[in-house]
């Protein structure tokens, strides 16, 4: 199953709103082309999935941490990777900050971009493994999901 295909599964509980052409616009014009793959450009365009709360449980979370998550707008996704930590440390490794924590750690959720939908895993980075340099050792980034996919498929979509 593709992106599009189980974002159709799921697109009745999906209360957010879609990715307007300003929005798309701003993020083209902040961030690398390299972190708005075009699959991912065009499920958000589709499918209202801005703003969506989700749950994962500890047991479907690779890391075991399980949590509640909100996926970002634009303004936050850019204010995230441009203005804060860690997005500004890691999206020059190849992350997209794409949802964040609804339970206090603050820890934002990234996608690993790829061209390949398949091989773009969703992954915490945590703010407490920040090096005195303000830079991230990948090995502390910590997976959530293989692929946004199996996110979908494992998470509940909140009301």
């Amino acid at each position: 199953m593709n992106m599009m295909e189980k974002l159709e599964q799921i697109s009745s509980q999906l209360s957010g709103v879609c990715l307007s052409h300003q929005d798309e616009r701003l993020l083209q014009s902040l961030l690398p082309n390299t972190l708005l793959p075009a699959w991912l450009i065009a499920a958000l365009k589709r499918h209202n999935v801005i703003g969506v709360e989700f749950s994962l449980d500890e047991d479907a979370d690779a890391s075991g941490m399980g949590g509640e998550m909100q996926w970002m707008t634009a303004e936050e996704i850019c204010e995230e990777a441009l203005k804060c930590y860690p997005g500004r440390s890691v999206v020059g490794l190849g992350y997209l900050p794409l949802l964040k924590c609804l339970e206090g750690s603050g820890d934002p959720y990234f996608l690993k971009v790829s061209d390949d939908e398949q091989g773009s895993a969703i992954v915490r980075v945590p703010h407490d493994s920040e090096n005195k340099d303000g830079t991230y050792r990948e090995a502390d980034i910590e997976l959530v999901a293989v692929s946004l996919i199996e996110f979908f498929d494992y998470s509940e979509v909140l009301e």
